[in-house]
């Protein structure tokens, strides 16, 4: 374990370039939130955006040219999407309302040669009723506007690309208009979708908190989980996940997501039996001002 930031400031979300070179953060060290980037090995920050308003969230190209975050709108009171340049960052381009944009890993996966952006978006301003979306985004501009998972009575959270492009795997909680911002949801599953919204397996059940699924190499999938009494972070390989969507994918690529039959849940096994413990993670500071949006 390496400290990298020793500053008073709160430093969070870090992301590493594509090339493994650099971490992309979020950091109050200025006064707000901003988005800094700096050497993997430590050592000095260089800051990429300096609006007075809050800057979260970032996510790198697959070039590692630019960064997509999301930023607090200060006229519209909304969380916005915004992607810079790293060589010229004053130069932003807003594309759109949503948070926790996640850039596709592949190039070109847009239409016409665009590239594409995952996140997750409320259904009615305000509220907690999340969905999730990718936009293709091509020299600032931004088109073909996709919802590709959505429900009526959970909210859909926390968006991940598969390194191929091919597949997301989110978090799904349930609402409840009466708990506070701060209060975990009773429980939290993991599942996996295509990247066209047209085929869907749950990867975890609802008897504890599974949350933060990040993807890894050989379809194996990372997460934070409460399954054996304390938060942990787990394992999972999905290959047989995926095996069993691409069985009940259907032709063409629809962009509204289906139920998993049952020879698709039968074909996934347990998750039990593929999650193994790792390394046990400590509970980090959060941020209440960006959880209270995307929890």
């Amino acid at each position: 374990v390496t400290q990298l930031t020793s500053d008073n400031a709160q430093d969070a979300m870090p992301v590493i370039s594509p090339d493994g070179s650099k971490i992309a953060f979020a950091s109050d060290r200025a006064g707000n939130w901003d988005i800094f980037v700096m050497p993997i090995t430590g050592g000095r920050a260089v800051q990429v955006t300096s609006d007075l308003a809050d800057d979260v969230h970032p996510s790198w190209s697959p070039d590692g040219r630019q960064l997509v975050f999301s930023r607090r709108g200060q006229m519209t009171g909304r969380w916005e999407m915004w992607t810079a340049d790293i060589a010229n960052p004053a130069v932003a381009s807003f594309i759109g309302y949503g948070l926790l944009p996640q850039w596709c890993p592949v190039g070109a996966m847009g239409q016409e040669g665009s590239e594409r952006i995952l996140f997750q978006l409320g259904r009615d301003r305000g509220s907690r009723t999340f969905s999730l979306w990718t936009v293709d985004v091509a020299q600032g501009s931004a088109s073909n506007l996709t919802e590709i998972a959505s429900s009526t009575n959970t909210a859909l959270i926390a968006p991940a690309w598969s390194p191929d492009g091919q597949w997301v795997a989110y978090t799904e909680v349930p609402i409840n208009p009466q708990a506070s911002t701060e209060s975990r949801p009773a429980w939290a599953a993991i599942w996996m979708i295509s990247s066209g919204g047209d085929s869907r397996v749950r990867l975890t059940d609802s008897s504890s908190l599974s949350l933060s699924p990040v993807w890894a190499g050989n379809n194996r999938l990372f997460f934070v989980s409460n399954r054996s009494g304390t938060d942990n972070i787990w394992s999972l390989d999905v290959s047989p996940a995926i095996q069993s969507a691409r069985a009940v994918q259907p032709a063409g690529n629809s962009a509204v997501a289906h139920k998993p039959t049952p020879a698709a849940h039968k074909a996934v096994s347990n998750p039990e039996t593929h999650a193994a413990p790792a390394h046990e993670t400590e509970h980090l500071a959060t941020v209440p001002e960006v959880e209270s949006d995307h929890h």
